[in-house]
């Protein structure tokens, strides 16, 4: 009897249950969308106990496809980086065949749900203020440019003119830049404030094209 005991009782705590995906997430993501990407993100799969990382690496999936490396941490959670930079307004797919396996080995019977998303499209400006054809404008006004995401400033900055040229002042807080100028604007003049295509965000995505804003300010 107390055999028999030990038999069922052993039977009882032997693993039989196949591994799942608890979640897949994105690393960076965009604007709090969790199914909007960056250019730069990795991809994190979880599962819901130890995993074999063979199994798993052989039938990870991404469509369209691109090449990347597997890093784990513990069995518990792979994280796919891809190789280059994804492509920018592009929709993939990610998901795992099935037959991956727990270190009992314990097979997963079924392909997992595809977990769908968007890499971000190229980076824009929002809005500029003084609005464009602005007038009357205060001859110690400050010009905002708002963009839809954090830039790299140094190339945005870089890109920047205005005409007629005068010095100014940057100064960043978070995707708003202000320039400041350091003397009085001309009295009854149109200031141009251009942003070339060479800006780019922090995945290295430009413009599409030149941004430009004009204001004029207040006759004297």
């Amino acid at each position: 009897v107390v055999a028999l005991a030990l038999v069922l009782l052993n039977a009882t705590l032997v693993d039989r249950r196949p591994p799942r995906v608890s979640e897949i997430t994105l690393s960076a993501t965009a604007f709090g969308d969790d199914r909007l990407a960056q250019t730069l993100t990795a991809i994190d799969l979880e599962f819901s106990e130890p995993v074999d990382r063979g199994s798993v690496e052989r039938r990870f999936r991404i469509v369209p496809y691109v090449g990347g490396t597997f890093t784990w941490d513990r069995d518990t959670v792979v994280i796919f980086t891809p190789a280059k930079k994804l492509p920018s307004a592009t929709e993939f797919t990610v998901s795992l065949l099935a037959g991956f396996s727990d270190r009992a080995g314990n097979v997963a019977p079924d392909d997992t749900a595809a977990f769908a998303f968007r890499t971000v499209g190229p980076p824009v400006v929002l809005s500029a203020e003084p609005r464009q054809g602005t007038a009357g404008l205060a001859t110690d006004t400050t010009a905002t440019l708002t963009f839809d995401r954090l830039m790299d400033t140094a190339s945005v900055e870089a890109s920047i003119t205005v005409r007629p040229a005068i010095p100014y002042r940057s100064s960043w807080s978070g995707p708003n830049l202000t320039l400041t100028f350091r003397a009085p604007l001309a009295f009854g003049t149109t200031y141009t404030v251009t942003v070339g295509s060479d800006a780019a965000d922090t995945d290295g995505s430009h413009l599409t094209g030149p941004f430009a804003t004009a204001f004029t300010t207040v006759q004297a």
